[in-house]
């Protein structure tokens, strides 16, 4: 009998590929609040200019981002200075006279005794560049916010030492360029729990503050530093608790003043003492002023050249406000709102900074957040106050970055290579050729959804995608014309859905979907017109089956449909654990299913092995699978009448594969590592030799991945990567490369 799906290398006249050209952005770069959480703002200046740092998830290469705010308050570095590293309790900055010393504690769960933490530094120079990357400075150590200041000569570093051991406050001694001049200073301390040491300088001394706890009530103990980084005195300030995260401690380059917290009977009251560089209490502690009403939450404050600004989160108000002192920390005037929830959003986390002639308030706000309910995102905002001049001082976005772009989808047709692919603000497509995308910042299909996918009908391209709302979704479609007109747009299918799957046949598309209210696969086709044929769909899984990842493909006389059957296992955790076998469904272009039981592809009754996330393909006759199997990624053969061919052998390891007929052959790419490969099939998974190429370094552990024929043996592959760029800003972006061409003849035997 003819076995007309397998394929036979009968003569390959040439192995060596040809190189790859780069790969080319699906679109031009726009920018906005950066992707991820951007949290813990610490600011400082220069005299001048600003230096803002925070901590920053927007990609894997998170960690510490920083950037430039001029005297004017306008951002200098839109994407962002990535310092690297990874933040514990978030960053402090300091101005050393010769450039910006960022201090952090990483934390990090290496022992199997708990959590392991270490002070890290870098610096950054007054025109943005990272001169010293991150190093460590003392392991096995713990800085709490507000924990370095400098005089210009020396920096303090305050932190608990031995934390896994018998924590004690100490310090260390650099010079302004960061480098170590002494480690674990002690300082007197009681014998309590001592925590949270924060440093402050007149710009000559140093005065250090911390909380013991003994029992109640706490304690601020209190260490002078003289000029040279050496303790030159200990007191006990006051009996009394310190804010949340530790003591607050500013100066006007002579004296400081100390604020804590007073639990009264009424509030939660902050008081203030004024106290010298030697120690000696110059007023003792006294209410700071705010109005017994107001909710004072993160307080900070800082000497601005004439007064001191303290602000604060008032999380009832949800605002942050501001009020003046004086020298020994009475109240100038009322608070006043500088920054609140707009329209939506929450706000919180301030700090500032003072250049002398202005001060830089920098904080926490998730007004950018896809929805500020249930799915809150914090960004970084900065706005420039107390000026002495007359700019305007609007609220800036800090933590910049262009859009993440996420789920990609390609197809080709009249001569035309589309893309298709989600951000937050929703579903665009677009035009790319080999030297660039065609269509700007890309054709706006939708104000939001995801998972898109896109197909040639034969005369326009047909996107689909899924848009949620509340606890329902639904599908949208569009099409799009050759030459990137947006021709119409439409609503296919209502309910809860989970994912799908969209592939053309001979006069209509099939449109798959997993149902999550059922759990089963649904389908319906959609006509050339872009509108849905059936009113019904037609349910492609057996009612006692929970289904699960679905691809599909047509041969020119029916689709395979496969799917993942779900099967729960044993656990000990509190939430359902499932593993997965492989399953297919035939379905005819007429919508009617012709297989009356699914066709088993890769079946387990081990509940330690699961086979699924497949990806189907087919040659014009018959089909290959390709799925993640327990040791990488299998294929089989199906053929036009249902039967699986032969064997499922290995193909090579990895996960997530994608599977295309590029007229000539298969190729298959699939994920290993962070990696994208992929190599051209020659028969049931065997590989050509010296055919395994490399499509991209994606730095992502899930990168988006599909394939598309361009032309007779062409594939051009769209992907995500981290995209490095400096007017990116390392966020996770799309990219289309056509891949390596392998000269040959293949036969069908």
């Amino acid at each position: 009998m003819k076995r007309t799906g397998f394929l036979l290398a009968i003569l390959l006249l040439l192995s060596t590929a040809l190189p790859a050209q780069s790969d080319v952005p699906v679109s031009s770069v726009t920018h906005g609040n950066a992707p991820g959480d951007q949290i813990a703002p610490a600011v400082a200046s220069d005299g001048t200019n600003f230096l803002a740092v925070w901590s920053d998830a927007r990609s894997p290469l998170g960690g510490l981002y920083a950037t430039r705010i001029d005297f004017r308050g306008q951002i200098l570095d839109e994407t962002g200075i990535r310092i690297g590293g990874s933040a514990g309790s978030g960053a402090e900055v300091v101005w050393s006279g010769s450039s910006y010393v960022i201090v952090w504690s990483e934390t990090s769960f290496a022992t199997s005794s708990g959590p392991k933490y270490t002070i890290r530094v870098a610096r950054i120079d007054a025109s943005g560049a990272l001169i010293e990357a991150p190093r460590t400075l003392r392991e096995d150590a713990f800085g709490y916010p507000r924990n370095v200041a400098t005089n210009g000569s020396r920096i303090i570093v305050a932190y608990a030492a031995d934390v896994s051991k018998a924590p004690r406050i100490s310090y260390a001694v650099l010079d302004r360029d960061a480098r170590t001049i002494a480690l674990d200073v002690a300082v007197p301390q009681p014998s309590a729990n001592n925590y949270a040491a924060t440093v402050t300088s007149n710009g000559s001394d140093f005065l250090m503050v911390w909380t013991s706890t003994n029992g109640l009530p706490n304690s601020l103990p209190a260490a002078h530093i003289d000029a040279s980084g050496n303790v030159a005195g200990n007191a006990i300030l006051a009996q009394a608790l310190s804010p949340a995260d530790g003591p607050l401690v500013a100066s006007d380059g002579t004296d400081f003043l100390v604020f804590t917290r007073a639990l009264t009977s009424s509030s939660d009251e902050l008081q203030v003492m004024r106290v010298g560089a030697n120690l000696n209490v110059i007023r003792d502690l006294h209410p700071a002023g705010v109005p017994s009403d107001v909710t004072v939450q993160q307080p900070r404050v800082v000497w601005n050249g004439n007064t001191y600004l303290l602000v604060w989160a008032d999380a009832p108000l949800q605002a942050i406000r501001a009020q003046h002192l004086g020298r020994d920390g009475t109240a100038l005037d009322q608070p006043a709102v500088l920054a609140g929830w707009q329209t939506s959003g929450l706000v919180g986390y301030p700090n500032l900074a003072s250049n002398g002639g202005g001060v830089l308030l920098v904080w926490n706000d998730s007004r950018f957040s896809v929805n500020p309910l249930t799915d809150i995102n914090y960004d970084v905002m900065s706005r420039l106050i107390d000026t002495t001049i007359l700019i305007a001082n609007p609220e800036r976005l800090v933590s910049s970055s262009a859009p993440r772009q996420t789920s990609p989808s390609i197809a080709t047709g009249a001569g035309v290579t589309m893309t298709v692919w989600s951000e937050d603000s929703g579903v665009y497509a677009s035009r790319v050729t080999p030297s660039g995308a065609l269509d700007g910042r890309g054709i706006q299909l939708s104000t939001s959804g995801r998972a898109p996918h896109i197909i040639f009908d034969g005369t326009n391209f047909l996107a689909a995608w899924i848009v949620r709302s509340g606890n329902s979704s639904s599908i949208g479609t569009a099409r799009i014309d050759p030459a990137g007109h947006l021709l119409d747009a439409h609503t296919v299918a209502n309910g809860c859905v989970a994912g799908l799957t969209l592939t053309h046949g001979a006069s209509s598309s099939l449109l798959a979907w997993l149902n999550c209210t059922t759990g089963a696969i649904d389908a319906i086709r959609v006509g050339n017109s872009g509108d849905a044929i059936d009113a019904l769909p037609l349910t492609l899984t057996p009612s006692n089956i929970l289904a699960g990842n679905l691809s599909a493909a047509w041969n020119g006389s029916e689709y395979l449909v496969t799917w993942d059957e779900r099967v729960e296992v044993p656990s000990i955790i509190l939430f359902p654990v499932f593993r997965t076998n492989l399953y297919a469904t035939r379905v005819s272009g007429s919508l009617t299913l012709i297989d009356s039981q699914p066709i088993a592809i890769a079946v387990s009754n081990d509940d330690a092995v699961s086979n699924g996330d497949a990806s189907v393909a087919s040659d014009g006759e018959d089909f290959l699978v390709t799925w993640t199997g327990p040791n990488g990624i299998a294929a089989a053969h199906v053929s036009a009448s249902g039967i699986v061919a032969g064997s499922t052998p290995l193909i090579a390891g990895g996960a997530s594969s994608q599977v295309v007929w590029d007229g000539v052959r298969y190729l298959v790419a699939r994920r290993d590592g962070t990696t994208i490969v992929a190599a051209h099939i020659d028969g049931p998974g065997i590989a050509l030799a010296n055919d395994r190429f490399t499509i991209a370094e994606t730095l992502l552990s899930s990168p988006g991945l599909d394939l598309t024929q361009t032309a007779s043996g062409r594939v051009t592959a769209i992907y995500t990567r981290v995209a490095t760029e400096p007017q990116v800003g390392n966020v996770e972006r799309a990219f289309v490369r056509a891949l390596p061409v392998v000269r040959g003849r293949v036969s069908r035997r």
